[in-house]
């Protein structure tokens, strides 16, 4: 070959490489995407604008930006809409007059931020996408009220006399304007009206004959669809067409190189493509796991500040894009809710609000009726009702003695409105089915887990979360390791039968090959809840059959899961009852508690304590409720019993014990603004016209 060719062939060589390189680089580039900011556009005839401050009218030609102290007024047939970058909307009818007193500096980013709206005249309909955290609301003012959501689907109406509202999705908490009296909910399908005063007047179901919020609704769903294609949109931007391993292997280079605040936002935006890719690609992952071991270099960059609250936004969005196909894909959507779960911190009620968020999911899907996990829509309904009104319960104790936290109070009311039968709140929590939960899973939704010494002194177990803590007198564990793997070990291995004791222990392997027991920072809990019940780090079987096991363990914020398969044969004795026993008096006055147990009696005359493995429920949940396995007098008068609901083997029995319950005028509720309950207001189911 001539020495001229050498050279040319070497030349091209190196164009190829060059451009090779340069493409490979703009792997770890992401794409720029506009993202729609608040705004007011126009619908119909006049829209005006009133800049914060200032004494002229502005006409709204298309749209205009909107900011805190702004005010926007339609004439007699004018209509528009505020749009909140997408996190939702607020449509202005004729003849209408709204102000934005609220509105967070850090837009489209809606977390720890709130939106505060003033209807001097009309009437406004906002359909607003879940809010993140308990510190954001959107709330709109009248005259008479307050209306609050986190989430929902309403309308507004404001004129001389009265105020109307009507929610189609969620339900709304509703306060006189003046922040004194009776607070109450307002549920999806009704509507409400109050007096000037700010009273609840009457309420009556939302029907046909109702225009405005029938037509609210078809616009609702047809924005929904509309945000939707917009986010799928979105993600197409971000779309690369070259091989993911390459592109992993560009972010990783780009990551590498950067330093402190680029690194942090470069690992958001990587999230936020990837997110983006799973939306629109519903086979890139098959669990959770996957997508860890893909962002194993940026989820441990995000988990504060800015970035933590893009990567929440960002996993909102994905799962509105996946809820949206017809056919669910639901084992995508519980790895991104279990995701967006470990994102929230555990102070601030961050982990309640966490699990109140899935329960929003499931009764969306109950409304819709969608199967949940399996379970029919009825099973899924009596199973929330009870877990919800065992959570209301709790905070219902709780504020005899100090004040919770009242979004949180607010939130979970306005669940349990969501779900609760009317009339006979009592009916859905008196049914098995609706009962089937330990409250060990409800205590920890509402405050942190606490270390209880047993009687040896040697260690611990959080009963409420099913998490194995450690002694008192122990030092934390430290991490001195990134784990690598985690193995979950089952003792004993083989011949185990219904009702035997089986023992996990998780543990996690250094990449450097050190192996430690990180069982007392890890949650247990089987595949299948029916197989068997979890009490910290011990397992009790109670069918035959095999059954998966499952050690979960949190490092650095982020979850992870190892697997266990167990053989259970059939037990040789059966179950035939189980007596429920006071370890003190059984008659309480309002406040006070015993605790209580319940023993298992089988066939062979032998006996066990399954206090723990009860699914505990009181005959009237509005004079007492058991709690942390101690009977807990609320309010009122009368006779009420604790029940254990065990099975075990197929066999399902009962026990019960009878209280005497009596009022201690000491802790009765003080004058002032009254909490919600659903039994300490009357909803007079009046007639009100139709709302054209």
């Amino acid at each position: 070959m001539k020495k001229a060719q050498k050279i040319a062939l070497g030349c091209f060589a190196a164009v190829v490489l060059i451009f090779f390189a340069e493409w490979f680089w703009s792997l770890g580039a992401v794409a720029s995407v506009d993202v729609a900011q608040v705004r007011v556009e126009k619908m119909y005839a006049k829209v005006e604008i009133k800049k914060a401050g200032q004494q002229q009218w502005e006409d709204v030609v298309a749209t205009a930006a909107v900011n805190e102290g702004d005010t926007v007024r339609t004439d007699a047939v004018g209509k528009a809409e505020i749009r909140w970058g997408d996190r939702g909307v607020t449509r202005l009818d004729s003849d209408t007059e709204l102000v934005i007193d609220k509105l967070p500096i850090d837009l489209p980013v809606l977390t720890k931020a709130s939106v505060g709206l003033r209807l001097n005249s009309g009437r406004v309909w906002s359909r607003v996408m879940k809010l993140l955290d308990l510190e954001s609301s959107f709330e709109v003012r009248t005259n008479e009220v307050a209306a609050t959501v986190r989430g929902t689907s309403f309308g507004v109406i404001d004129d001389a006399a009265s105020a109307d509202i009507a929610v189609t999705d969620s339900a709304v908490s509703v306060l006189p304007a003046s922040g004194e009296g009776q607070l109450s909910l307002v549920r999806e399908g009704r509507v409400a009206r109050y007096s000037a005063s700010g009273t609840l007047e009457g309420m009556r179901e939302l029907t046909e004959q109702d225009a405005w919020p029938n037509e609210n609704r078809v616009l609702d769903e047809k924005y929904d669809r509309e945000l939707r294609e917009e986010l799928i949109q979105r993600a197409k931007k971000l779309h690369t067409a070259a091989p993911d391993w390459l592109v992993a292997l560009s972010e990783n280079l780009h990551l590498g190189l950067a330093q402190g605040e680029e690194r942090r936002v470069l690992a958001s935006s990587y999230l936020k493509r990837d997110l983006a890719e799973t939306g629109i690609d519903l086979t890139r992952y098959s669990s959770l796991d996957e997508f860890r071991q893909r962002n194993r270099r940026t989820l441990p960059l995000v988990l504060m500040g800015k970035e933590r609250d893009a990567l929440l936004l960002d996993i909102s969005a994905t799962l509105f894009v996946l809820r949206g196909y017809e056919y669910r894909f639901s084992f995508l959507e519980k790895a991104f809710i279990d995701l967006r779960s470990s994102l929230f911190a555990p102070q601030d009620n961050g982990e309640a609000y966490a699990r109140a968020l899935e329960y929003d999911d499931r009764i969306d899907d109950i409304v819709r009726g969608i199967e949940h996990e399996g379970r029919k829509v009825q099973d899924e309904k009596a199973t929330v009702t009870g877990e919800l009104e065992q959570w209301q319960t709790k905070l219902a104790l709780k504020q005899a003695y100090e004040k919770p936290d009242e979004n949180l109070w607010l939130k979970v009311s306005a669940l349990h409105e969501r779900i609760r039968e009317d009339g006979s709140g009592e009916d859905a929590f008196e049914d098995e089915a609706a009962t089937t939960t330990t409250e060990d899973f409800l205590d920890s939704l509402v405050e942190p887990a606490e270390q209880r010494p047993t009687g040896d002194g040697t260690d611990s177990t959080d009963q409420q979360t099913g998490t194995a803590t450690q002694p008192n007198n122990a030092p934390a564990a430290g991490t001195t390791c990134t784990y690598h793997t985690l193995t979950l070990a089952v003792t004993p291995s083989s011949g185990i039968k219904i009702g035997d004791k089986v023992t996990l222990t998780l543990l996690a392997a250094c990449a450097n090959g050190k192996v430690d027991d990180v069982t007392m920072r890890s949650t247990f809990y089987p595949a299948d809840q029916k197989s068997g019940r979890i009490s910290g780090n011990l397992f009790y079987p109670s069918l035959s059959g095999g059954m998966v096991l499952i050690g979960s363990f949190t490092e650095n914020g982020v979850r992870r899961t190892a697997e266990a398969n167990i053989l259970v044969a059939q037990a040789t004795r059966t179950l035939e009852a189980v007596r429920v026993t006071a370890l003190g008096p059984t008659s309480l006055t309002t406040g006070q508690s015993v605790p209580v147990e319940a023993v298992a009696i089988y066939s062979d005359d032998r006996s066990q304590d399954v206090t723990q493995q009860c699914r505990w429920s009181t005959s009237d949940p509005k004079l007492a409720a058991v709690i942390e396995r101690k009977m807990t007098a609320l309010s009122g008068t009368g006779k009420v019993d604790a029940v254990c609901a065990y099975s075990e083997g197929g066999n399902n029995v009962t026990g019960s014990l009878t209280f005497t319950i009596s009022l201690d005028p000491a802790l009765q509720p003080s004058n002032g603004t009254a909490p919600y309950s659903p039994n300490n207001y009357t909803i007079n189911m009046t007639t009100i016209p139709p709302l054209r």
